[in-house]
């Protein structure tokens, strides 16, 4: 007999992902889902969606464990829509100037977040553009080392990043499909 259901839901909160992260909030959903009872005797497929919500605070400790040389006392503040970061980026020993980032989140090849900068204000100092292009790339090497989905072996395609004051969401896609006499075996969605 198969089994087909309808919309299928599961929320699950605060979860912990190693030391690397804390997730506040997962959703998994389904259109439908099909199998074949008995359980086993036959196979069991659907398409997964994911949404995955990170709080601010939580984005600020996983910026804080990937340490990039010449980088110091970066924070994060998520606001709607954009992305805030201030920092201090070091010139030359102890020498480090304070600046002030904007950018947007965008998804790259379905794996990895990172930002498109909209706006660098470097406080007491002028930079050429290839100073706050530096700037840009390692803070883009940080925040794709953070949030990269390949680093949890997930076969997630990132499809949507939002941001909201205060917390960031992240969705994604993959297929589910399993036979009998087999691991569950699932694979990124188209």
């Amino acid at each position: 007999m198969e089994i087909n259901t309808g919309r299928t839901k599961l929320e699950v909160f605060d979860i912990r992902c190693g030391n690397e992260l804390t997730i506040q909030h997962l959703v998994i959903q389904s259109d439908g889902l099909r199998a074949n009872a008995p359980l086993g005797s036959g196979a069991c497929a659907g398409q997964l969606t994911a949404t995955i919500t990170i709080t601010e605070g939580e984005v600020n400790r996983a910026v804080s464990r990937h340490a990039e040389s010449g980088m110091r006392e970066l924070q994060v503040a998520l606001m709607h829509d954009h992305i805030r970061i201030t920092g201090r980026y070091e010139l030359m020993g102890p020498f480090a100037i304070p600046f002030v980032l904007t950018a947007v989140p965008q998804i790259v090849g379905g794996t990895t977040v990172r930002l498109e900068i909209k706006d660098l204000s470097v406080v007491g100092a002028t930079l050429p553009g290839s100073g706050a292009q530096a700037i840009g790339e390692r803070i883009n090497a940080r925040l794709a080392s953070a949030l990269n989905i390949e680093r949890f072996g997930l076969p997630i395609r990132l499809t949507n990043v939002l941001v909201e004051t205060g917390r960031l969401r992240i969705s994604g896609a993959w297929c589910l499909e399993w036979r009998p006499g087999s691991d569950a075996v699932t694979k990124t969605a188209p």
